[in-house]
């Protein structure tokens, strides 16, 4: 986000995010994969990307998208595509897809292209190419489900407002059922 503020890459025109994941069958939780609701391991990992978008590139538009079953034996969806449109015209696509393969090369892959550079991010590291430089960063921490954990726990023992909302995931699984054209309310 930093480089991105800087405007290291310049205006960001493109971004497509690429999540492919095995899912051991063993492991599958009714709810996930038969879900009351439309959706279930897609919308469960998908409002996580599309928080990201956000707090990346500001509000988006949902543009459209599809939920497929594609491997029965992880239940009712288990590949989703949306796309988004952002501030200046920018174009923020999202795939997800769950394999049950145990021995599937699994990726977490983000191409950010602006009119100046682009910035390639996975797990955790990322690289800069801009104009004419080049440097790839590794990044410490945890990026993921932990440290969300970790924030609303900090949240519930010190009665502070964790750093994402009820009110903002509420809201990002709206824009992402929207862009798959599934109801909130349905």
């Amino acid at each position: 986000k930093g480089q991105l503020d800087a405007g290291v890459i310049g205006d960001v025109r493109l971004v497509q995010w690429n999540s492919f994941q095995h899912v051991a069958v063993a492991s599958q939780q009714p709810w996930r994969s038969q879900p009351s609701h439309p959706g279930g391991y897609l919308l469960d990992s998908g409002i996580h990307f599309v928080a990201a978008f956000q707090f990346l590139f500001g509000n988006l538009s949902p543009l459209g998208g599809i939920a497929k079953a594609i491997y029965p034996e992880l239940g009712t969806g288990d590949y989703l595509n949306v796309n988004f449109q952002g501030r200046n015209k920018m174009l923020c696509s999202l795939t997800l897809a769950r394999t049950p393969f145990e021995n599937s090369v699994n990726e977490n892959r983000c191409t950010i292209i602006g009119t100046e550079g682009k910035i390639l991010f996975s797990t955790h590291r990322y690289l800069v190419r801009a104009l004419d430089s080049e440097r790839e960063v590794e990044v410490q921490g945890d990026l993921g489900y932990t440290g969300e954990y970790k924030d609303f726990h900090h949240a519930i023992r010190t009665h502070e407002q964790p750093r994402s909302s009820f009110e903002r995931a509420a809201a990002d699984l709206e824009l992402l059922l929207t862009a798959i054209g599934a109801n909130l309310s349905s």
